[in-house]
C-alpha cells in the first residue's frame, strides 16, 4: 500500500519529484467490503506503522488477496 511513498522518498534523493496529471482508475471492492470506518482505520494503522518503521509487519494488516 505504501509503495508510492517509498518510491517518492527514494527518487527525491536524485532531485525534485514531480507529479504527472494523469488519472488512474482502480477497483474499490476490498474497501467497499470493509466499509468506510474499517477502511479508514486500516489505512491509518498502515500509514502510522510505515511512518514509524514497522514495514515488515504491514502484511498482516493489509494482506495480498491475489
Amino acid at each position: 500500500m505504501m509503495e508510492e511513498a517509498d518510491l517518492c522518498i527514494r527518487m527525491a534523493r536524485f532531485g525534485r519529484v514531480r507529479l504527472n496529471p494523469r488519472k488512474i482508475y482502480t477497483s474499490d471492492r476490498r474497501v467497499a467490503e470493509w466499509g468506510e470506518l474499517k477502511a479508514n482505520w486500516i489505512y491509518f494503522k498502515v500509514g502510522m506503522m510505515w511512518a514509524f518503521g514497522a514495514r515488515a509487519r504491514l502484511a498482516q494488516h493489509y494482506p495480498d488477496i491475489r
